[in-house]
């Protein structure tokens, strides 16, 4: 199962139970990260070509993905892809995500379940992971990973550098990122655009430096707005300036440089409860 950024959280509830009932493992687009929780035994991560599931499989299905979220190559050749979107085009089936995957549920029922051995798929899980580079300082997916450890359910996600991998998300929509594989500059207007369409929810921007820079102007609208957000900006050596703008727009910033002054740069930040900026200078 291959779910996308049309599963939202009323279909992601029927993409468990159908996962779980096969059962069959699930990959996500960054897009559709949290349609099943990144923690459940079945979510083998994100889509991509060359992933060892794909050629291991007889038939994909695509939940809620949009075109523009496969890239070329990634489907396997001679492996049937079948597709379930609300939109009209080369999907195999065109409605309401749940409403079909409710209408497959009792198709299912005395059928032979799928021959997937769950104790390998959790040892291939746990090869896939990624660990951030060892040396001195800072990580770039080190800031990441902490600060998911360091937020709670519910927090948002908005991203524009290709680390959504370390993000671990619990629910449809909680990763935002731009259709393009890294869009400069996205970070920062997603974070304002999420914590106004989503007032209940904290948000962290994390992006490239150059971004935050290029996007200065926004920090007065993130003032203006009280928007509950932090920002980190991955500052390769600290040789980028991104905090002149935030400041002069009377955002508050602060800098870390290795994970325990992270730590403690995003807890205060965090604490705040208003738009703040951590300059992140990593070394790798």
């Amino acid at each position: 199962l291959i779910a996308g950024l049309e599963t939202g959280p009323d279909d992601a509830k029927w993409l468990r139970a159908l996962a779980e009932s096969v059962p069959a493992p699930v990959l996500t687009t960054p897009k559709g990260k949290g349609a099943l929780p990144d923690p459940h035994p079945l979510a083998l991560g994100l889509l991509a070509a060359g992933h060892p599931l794909l050629a291991q499989s007889d038939l994909l299905i695509a939940v809620g993905v949009d075109p523009v979220e496969v890239g070329p190559g990634v489907w396997p050749a001679g492996v049937r892809v079948a597709s379930i979107t609300r939109r009209a085009g080369d999907a195999t089936v065109v409605g309401e995500i749940a409403l079909v995957i409710e209408e497959l549920a009792p198709r299912l029922r005395g059928r032979t379940r799928a021959d997937w051995d769950v104790a390998a798929l959790d040892r291939l899980k746990r090869g896939l992971r990624v660990a951030a580079p060892a040396g001195p300082g800072l990580a770039r997916r080190r800031v990441v990973e902490l600060a998911r450890e360091m937020t709670p359910a519910g927090t948002l996600l908005t991203l524009d550098v290709p680390l959504a991998a370390a993000w671990q998300s619990v629910a449809p929509r909680e990763c935002l990122v731009a259709n393009g594989a890294a869009t400069l500059g996205f970070a920062l207007p997603a974070a304002l655009a999420a914590a106004l369409a989503r007032p209940d929810a904290r948000v962290v921007a994390v992006g490239a430096a150059a971004g935050f820079a290029a996007m200065a102007g926004e920090w007065s609208t993130a003032e203006r707005l009280r928007a509950p957000s932090v920002a980190v900006a991955l500052n390769h050596a600290g040789t980028t300036d991104v905090a002149s703008g935030a400041r002069a727009a009377g955002v508050s910033v602060e800098t870390a440089t290795d994970e325990a002054s992270f730590r403690a740069a995003f807890d205060r930040a965090w604490r705040a409860g208003v738009a703040c900026l951590v300059d992140a200078h990593v070394s790798r």
